[in-house]
């Protein structure tokens, strides 16, 4: 079975305490977990395998100015059945994961707002969510430069500091060694 991946902050799905009822979702949580460009929103793919989760992980944390711990939803695709889907080339130095990513396309208010509840439920009431901590990912990130597939030199200039980890966590190794 195919699944979806897509970075969330757990914390911003909670009812908000100034809600009326439990099926609230605040406002913050459509605009930082679900933020749409150019009426699209982006997702990874994958199937319900622990190392694949991890690999769509991958795609995300190497893509980041600095690695720091992290939430994901995991979703069956089957349940966005009602949505249309793209694949695009996705954003990370990992050209192997690059074929990995899916734009849900042509969202309108009314669609986003049926993805932010689904988020919500699944989050809530379904455990959908997966937290990554930093130490995780550092181990994520560290097999793949080991393993070639992630090169030090394919990090933008804006990723310095995921850089410096890298290149300190290769040099604290090679001491140990």
């Amino acid at each position: 079975m195919e699944y979806l991946v897509r970075k969330v902050s757990r914390a911003k799905w909670a009812v908000p305490s100034f809600g009326v009822n439990d099926s609230e979702i605040a406002a913050d949580a459509v605009k930082g977990c679900l933020r749409t460009s150019g009426n699209t929103l982006s997702f990874w793919q994958c199937n319900s395998e622990p190392e694949d989760v991890n690999e769509a992980v991958l795609a995300l944390a190497s893509s980041m100015e600095r690695l720091d711990t992290f939430d994901v939803i995991v979703i069956p695709k089957n349940d966005l059945n009602d949505f249309s889907f793209e694949a695009t080339l996705g954003n990370t130095p990992i050209s192997d994961l690059r074929e990995r990513h899916l734009d849900m396309i042509e969202l309108t208010m009314g669609k986003l707002t049926e993805v932010a509840r689904y988020v919500a439920n699944s989050i809530r009431n379904e455990n959908k969510c997966q937290r990554f901590r930093k130490k995780q990912l550092e181990g994520l990130v560290m097999k793949a430069v080991r393993d070639g597939r992630l090169r030090i030199e394919d990090l933008s200039d804006r990723q310095q500091r995921l850089r410096e980890e890298i290149l300190k966590r290769l040099k604290d190794q090679h001491s140990v060694n």
